[in-house]
């Protein structure tokens, strides 16, 4: 029988305040050793006091919660309005926490911190990469709108570093892969969805890391490009200078329609 096997104990600790809950954790910690410290950060009021408090009386930083959360998961969720404090996280991941472990929706804390409404700083994404992340990891989740964390940083107009991609890129991220299960669709083209185009300076660390431009899987970055923006001269002089082609009967019914004919009467 578990800690929350016990119904006095969980009603207790939903209703009582910070002190009680203290009192009551320490009184009964010694009988439930292991206990998930993810199910402290699910069942109150979120506060990361209960990570360090649950480390310090034998809770278990790896263990999920009913939910199927673990600590990291939460943390990072909880932290929409806000940046996530690295030093907690990194505790985390050296207690043996996985940023790759999928919850019951399937994704994982990774996929949860690349599609965050609030910047998180670089430092962040150094120590995932430190304890393993892997920014191709398909979620198990079946829906449409389900990421790579690659996939998920490109999407995200609150990333436009350069150092946050060449990263990205040291740690195996693939331009080639397709941004989830069930679909062909490439990741690149999430790039040009964004209000503000990325840097060439990105767009050409994509090529240099073998970003296909000329790939015919899904919607290639050259086709989202046109399809919603106005066509810039400069860039579309970078996709046809790196080899992507364009049909000549292919026409978009926007604006860039003479400039497309101007390469190709």
């Amino acid at each position: 029988m578990t800690f929350w096997d016990q119904k006095k104990n969980i009603l207790a600790f939903n209703n009582a305040p910070k002190n009680v809950v203290v009192e009551l954790i320490k009184s009964k910690y010694s009988r439930y050793p292991g206990y998930a410290i993810a199910e402290l950060l699910e069942r109150k009021k979120f506060e990361t006091f209960w990570i360090q408090f649950g480390l310090e009386h034998k809770g278990s930083a790896t263990k999920v919660s009913r939910k199927g959360n673990n600590c990291l998961q939460i943390l990072i969720a909880r932290s929409q309005k806000a940046e996530c404090r690295s030093e907690l996280v990194e505790l985390l991941l050296k207690k043996g926490v996985s940023p790759n472990q999928l919850n019951k929706k399937g994704f994982s804390a990774f996929h949860v911190l690349c599609k965050q409404l609030t910047k998180q700083p670089f430092k962040l994404f150094e120590l995932f990469f430190k304890y393993g992340a892997d920014p191709n990891l398909y979620c198990t989740s079946r829906q449409l709108t389900s990421r790579t964390p690659f996939a998920l940083v490109l999407q995200n107009e609150l990333y436009n570093d350069l150092e946050l991609f060449q990263l990205f890129f040291e740690n195996n991220a693939d331009p080639d892969r397709s941004i989830n299960q069930i679909s062909s669709e490439m990741a690149v083209p999430l790039l040009f969805t964004r209000d503000v185009l990325p840097r060439r300076s990105i767009l050409q660390l994509f090529v240099d890391h073998g970003s296909p431009v000329t790939a015919e899987l899904g919607e290639t970055p050259l086709l989202t490009f046109l399809i919603h923006k106005n066509l810039d001269q400069d860039y579309l002089e970078f996709f046809l200078k790196n080899g992507c082609q364009i049909n000549p009967e292919f026409v978009i019914f926007t604006e860039t329609s003479q400039q497309i004919r101007y390469y190709y009467p």
